[in-house]
């Protein structure tokens, strides 16, 4: 469970900063580039949209 929560972690970090240099990618790149399916992407990116409210 550890080991997931670690993923999770540096994925959520990588995300953020891919979303930060303004080169758009698709739900379906990130979900390829992170080996994961894009259901997972857009709950990563409700999770940050929680934890950094605008």
């Amino acid at each position: 469970m550890a080991e997931n929560y670690k993923k999770r972690i540096s994925r959520l970090t990588a995300i953020l900063t891919q979303l930060q240099t303004r080169r758009l990618l698709t739900a379906s790149e990130l979900a390829e580039k992170y080996a994961v399916s894009t259901r997972t992407i857009y709950r990563d990116i409700k999770a940050l949209e929680q934890a950094f409210p605008l």
